[in-house]
This record gives structure tokens, C-alpha cells and sequence, in this order.
């Protein structure tokens, strides 16, 4: 029994269909390219989500700071 996986059913899919791709790019030596375009178009598909108050308070950030973000965002959301 392996591992928990570290990607969604989602996102694992999309990552095997850039399988072919990958392997193109090796044989035509242009993996730095390859990589450079799947990783701008995967934050473009699976942004990141914002960092919660616990998240910042464990990295040793300061609690205000993810108040006033939040509020930003909220702002933000409304327009």
C-alpha cells in the first residue's frame, strides 16, 4: 500500500496527459522549456489558496498582517 498522493484526481490527470510531452522533450533535449510552460500553466489551472491565520502564525508571521490581506481580498471579491 503506497503513500497518500500529493495531487488531486484532477490535477494527477492533467499531469499524465502532459506524459507524452515530457517524453518529447527529453529525445529533443527541451526539458527546460517543457517545464517552464506545464508549471506557468498549472498555477494558471491550481493557483495556490491564500495562507490562513494559523498557516502565518506557525511561520512565525504576524496576526494583523493576514487580517489586513483578508480584508483586501474581500474587498477585492466585491468588485
Amino acid at each position: 500500500m503506497g503513500r497518500k498522493p500529493w495531487t488531486t484526481k484532477k490535477e494527477r490527470e492533467w499531469l499524465s496527459d502532459r506524459i507524452p510531452a515530457f517524453q518529447q522533450a527529453q529525445t529533443e533535449d527541451s526539458t527546460k522549456e517543457f517545464f517552464e510552460k506545464v508549471i506557468g500553466e498549472w498555477y494558471d489551472l491550481f493557483p495556490l489558496p491564500p495562507p490562513t491565520e494559523a498557516g502565518i502564525l506557525k511561520a512565525g508571521g504576524e496576526a494583523q498582517a493576514i487580517h489586513v490581506l483578508k480584508e483586501k481580498q474581500d474587498a477585492v471579491s466585491f468588485l
